[in-house]
């Protein structure tokens, strides 16, 4: 049984202000909060209802001192979602490895303000095996709920840094490549890693701080010159240049 102070505590995750100071965020859902115990995410405490405690007693008997069994009710005004899916786990936020760490791809995302879209690219750029995820110019935040739903647990296995122009202009290993309308083919250039693929918002583009970085520019050409669409959709892209990336010999 939680006292009512912790289940205040658990609503104020619901909003970023108070996820940022105490440094704990929500996830909703029994794949989710399954693979936080199958690859180790720090866990406050788990509440659920009564239909899920055989489950996760059977398969998580090493976390039991973590579960919480709640009315359905009481669960549903701590969830964030439309239907709550009756397992709520209290995350805390995990420390990041430092950038020298990272040899291989990163990807840069600049004002990224859509959470569907953040949480997809989350998901492709763990699937093609990037080592991190940067974010800067007010993107949406990745502890929103939105974000982690759409991410579909891949936030587990991707560490995601939110940091500014600044700070990465003094991380000097890196290659930096913009994905513009107008650049080099993205099937054509020879990445050099450390890399890191900027993308930005498809209504303003990426910003003017980004120039101090220098970076390469390439795009995703049209396979149909004459096609009337203006741009594609940023998760959409940043799958497809990342696709690229991973194939660059």
């Amino acid at each position: 049984m939680i006292t009512k102070g912790q289940a205040k505590f658990y609503q104020s995750l619901h909003h970023k202000k108070y996820r940022k100071e105490h440094g704990f965020f929500l996830v909703e859902g029994k794949k989710i909060v399954s693979d936080v115990f199958q690859y180790d995410w720090p866990c406050e405490v788990v509440l659920m209802t009564k239909e899920h405690e055989e489950f996760f007693n059977f398969n998580f008997p090493n976390h039991q001192h973590l579960f919480e069994v709640l009315e359905e009710n009481d669960l549903k005004k701590l969830s964030q979602l439309n239907t709550s899916p009756g397992v709520i786990a209290v995350l805390k936020n995990k420390d990041t490895k430092p950038a020298d760490s990272f040899k291989g791809f990163v990807l840069g995302l600049d004002g990224i303000k859509d959470p569907g879209n953040l949480g997809t690219i989350i998901r492709s750029a763990e699937w093609f095996g990037f080592e991190a995820i940067y974010l800067v110019n007010e993107c949406v935040e990745w502890t929103n709920a939105k974000v982690l739903q759409a991410s579909m647990g891949s936030f587990i296995h991707i560490p995601i840094i939110e940091s500014d122009i600044i700070r990465i202009s003094e991380m000097k290993n890196f290659t930096h490549y913009a994905f513009e309308m107008e650049g080099k083919n993205a099937f054509e250039v020879k990445f050099q890693k450390p890399a890191m693929l900027w993308f930005g918002s498809e209504s303003h583009g990426l910003s003017n701080e980004l120039k101090n970085l220098k970076p390469e520019k390439v795009t995703i050409p049209k396979s149909v010159s004459n096609s009337k669409t203006e741009s594609l959709n940023v998760a959409t892209a940043v799958a497809i240049g990342i696709a690229a990336a991973m194939q660059s010999k």
